[in-house]
């Protein structure tokens, strides 16, 4: 399924993947709604990079007022997790 999402999937794992959601509306609408995450996460001006989004986050968040936050949030802005 990650392969398909992230168009690396050749025909023939593409087929399976296909013929396994024809079968199982659950697992189609789960991954109809990956692809739209995935889709909507593309057309982000920062994309699916992990700095963008940890950009992102941080930016959205109140600022932070104990060391401990200030020590936690640097790392992050660095992209360690």
């Amino acid at each position: 399924m990650h392969a398909v999402l992230d168009g690396e999937a050749d025909a023939g794992e593409s087929a399976v993947l296909e013929r396994h959601l024809a079968g199982d509306p659950a697992a189609r609408a789960e991954f109809d709604e990956l692809c739209s995450a995935v889709r909507r996460a593309r057309q982000h001006p920062q994309g699916l990079s992990a700095g963008g989004l940890v950009a992102s986050v941080m930016a959205q968040l109140p600022p932070v007022s104990t060391c401990w936050g200030k020590a936690a949030s640097a790392n992050l802005s660095r992209g360690h997790v």
